[in-house]
């Protein structure tokens, strides 16, 4: 049996890959008491099944630091969530997504310009101080600059974001009444250049470990491609591996659907671009309530790699909406899939004829069984034949008198079959099979 942490294989789940946490200067609704922003991002995350987070924040990773190391406290976690959901909490996935705001400035559709912003997803198995010291640090924003002097750079760490919101609030009276860190984050920019340079820079360190996310909140097939914007809208899509839109338009685009065979759009983008989404919260009553009820399903484990598998099945592997439909025919037909197989050794059973006991889950999808020679798979196939009541039983190459079913080592009246179906019906095949 599989010793996977997720032995049924993938299976579709909800992501919210855009959730702000209180270090998130700008916009941010969720108060400064992080406890109660972490209890309540995590109760109804269990409400609303959410198996990973993005936690999202501008410049920086502090609040996915602060998430992860409650989640690690199961002491802690448990005093505030409780003790009967924290072994749950503690199964989300949470991984830092960090968004910068790019010096890249675009025209929307309804001729109104707007920021680009920019993210990096990175993988939770990245150490947080590698992300800060060997990524946010080797990003510089421009501070200030003279006619007669280089640009000032600084780093791009929440101390520098302070100060220059303290210098640039010391000469702009209308930024007074907002804090230090609201101005600095308002107004610093950096190149996305630069951000994809300073990962490539620490390969050993990142490389294969994060993901960059372009957003677009406007359909992609629709915008217009002939303006001065042309190539600066392509440089960000051909260098993001993902879009963050739930915009039907802009995933048709994403697909190479829009253009005239999905080889044009790869030679013209550089690969097809999954999309995905967010509830992009900034406040408690946004928390995993994406618009239109656009919620991420993803149909992989909840890990990284598992986000990962979209850039190589970039539609089959992701749903945008309320409900996956492969996921509902599953639910009106509970009858008709196998949710798991399991078997009981009988006291008189030889101690050595370990083959048949434990349980096994099995996927609502395609299974495949795989293993050396004499593992179990003709065994197993045979089965969830039989309780599939099958009518070629003569075809089984195990359940024969031949093989488990001999008369004379009566091994077939030694252990029993169990099925269990979606629907919760379980059928037992009780020792010696009927068929013998």
């Amino acid at each position: 049996m599989s010793e996977s942490k997720y032995p049924r294989g993938s299976e579709w789940r909800k992501w919210d890959l855009q959730v702000h946490t209180p270090f998130s200067a700008l916009n941010n609704s969720f108060g400064s008491n992080f406890e109660e922003y972490a209890k309540t991002l995590f109760l109804r995350a269990l409400e609303k099944n959410i198996a990973a987070i993005g936690v999202t924040d501008y410049f920086s990773i502090e609040g996915y630091k602060k998430l992860k190391e409650l989640q690690g406290d199961y002491a802690k976690l448990q005093s505030i969530i409780g003790e009967e959901v924290a072994t749950q909490a503690q199964h989300i996935l949470l991984i830092p997504n960090i968004e910068l705001r790019t010096s890249v400035i675009i025209k929307r559709p309804d001729g109104t310009d707007s920021r680009v912003n920019f993210h990096v997803i990175f993988s939770d198995e990245v150490d947080v101080d590698a992300i800060e010291e060997h990524f946010l640090r080797e990003l510089k924003f421009t501070a200030q600059t003279s006619p007669d002097h280089p640009d000032e750079r600084w780093s791009l760490t929440l101390k520098n974001l302070e100060d220059l919101g303290k210098k640039l609030k010391a000469e702009h009276e209308k930024f007074q009444g907002q804090s230090d860190l609201q101005i600095g984050m308002m107004n610093a920019v950096v190149a996305h250049e630069e951000v994809t340079s300073a990962l490539e820079r620490q390969a050993s360190r990142f490389k294969d470990r994060f993901l960059i996310v372009v957003p677009s909140d406007e359909d992609l097939s629709k915008c217009s491609w002939d303006g001065q914007g042309h190539l600066t809208r392509k440089l960000l899509i051909q260098k993001s591996h993902m879009l963050f839109s739930g915009n039907p338009g802009t995933r048709e685009f994403g697909l190479g659907k829009k253009h005239p065979t999905g080889q044009d759009f790869v030679n013209e983008f550089k690969g097809l671009k999954p999309c995905v989404h967010g509830s992009d919260s900034h406040a408690y009553e946004s928390l995993f309530e994406p618009a239109e009820n656009r919620h991420t399903w993803i149909k992989a484990d909840p890990t990284f790699q598992g986000l990962r598998h979209l850039l190589y099945e970039p539609e089959s592997r992701v749903f945008i909406g309320d409900f996956p439909s492969s996921m509902t025919q599953i639910e009106q037909n509970a009858t008709k899939y196998i949710s798991s197989v399991g078997f009981t050794k009988e006291e008189q059973a030889p101690q050595e004829e370990n083959w048949f006991s434990g349980q096994i889950p099995l996927n609502h999808g395609l299974v495949a069984v795989i293993g050396n020679k004499g593992s179990g798979k003709s065994a197993l196939a045979d089965i969830l034949a039989l309780v599939g009541d099958t009518h070629a039983g003569e075809h089984f190459s195990f359940l024969t008198r031949e093989r488990f079913l001999d008369p004379k080592a009566r091994l077939g009246t030694m252990f029993q079959a169990t099925v269990t179906w979606k629907s919760g019906r379980e059928i037992n095949i009780l020792r010696q099979s009927r068929r013998s």
